[in-house]
């Protein structure tokens, strides 16, 4: 019936020998549109052999697969979701604004500072926490059961145990030091 969207997420390369490659993926999305068996599609690109582009590293530039899903967004009529380290709000507005996609996929980013879609609708885009796609607390944690988590926001996953309070400023400011180190990537912030 009309009242539920079913959309299907397609691999627009399997990056393996004998794999699906983008001008195979094209056709299947173009015949799935003309069939009218989906009301989306979500691209993604590699596979569990490939697993390092699924959730592209830090290696790999912000918005990535953005080719392919432009490719995949030419054939059909309904509309396409852009995913690949999309971390800033500006990049997910290029990539509406230039036709890549209708419908932007946030998640690591989102893991990063779980307030990014609201900062981003509010012109608040220069406080966002960005994600940096280093992979350690968020899809590392995956395979080992552990609680999801991320470096540039430790608080993530552990909400139940530091109950639902939002950060804000201390009643009385102080200038501190902080010096530390530990098993996760260089680098730290404070809040101004």
């Amino acid at each position: 019936g009309g009242s539920l969207a079913v959309g299907i997420r397609l691999c627009t390369d399997e990056l393996v020998d004998g794999g699906l490659v983008l001008a195979d993926v094209v056709e299947i999305a173009r015949r799935l549109d003309a069939l009218g068996l989906v009301d989306f599609i979500n691209t993604s690109i590699g596979t569990t052999g490939r697993l390092y582009m699924v959730e592209g590293p830090m290696s790999v530039p912000a918005g990535y697969q953005s080719g392919h899903t432009a490719a995949v967004r030419e054939a059909v009529r309904v509309p396409v979701i852009g995913v690949g380290r999309v971390n800033d709000p500006l990049l997910a507005d290029r990539l509406l604004r230039d036709g890549v996609c209708d419908l932007v996929g946030v998640v690591r980013a989102q893991i990063a500072d779980p307030d990014w879609a609201a900062k981003s609708a509010q012109d608040r885009a220069a406080e966002i926490r960005k994600c940096i796609a280093c992979n350690q607390y968020c899809i590392g944690l995956m395979g080992l059961n552990a609680p999801l988590s991320c470096i540039q926001n430790p608080a993530n996953g552990s909400e139940a145990a530091l109950g639902n309070e939002s950060y804000r400023p201390a009643a009385r400011p102080r200038r501190v030091w902080v010096i530390g180190a530990g098993k996760a990537a260089c680098g730290m912030a404070a809040g101004a």
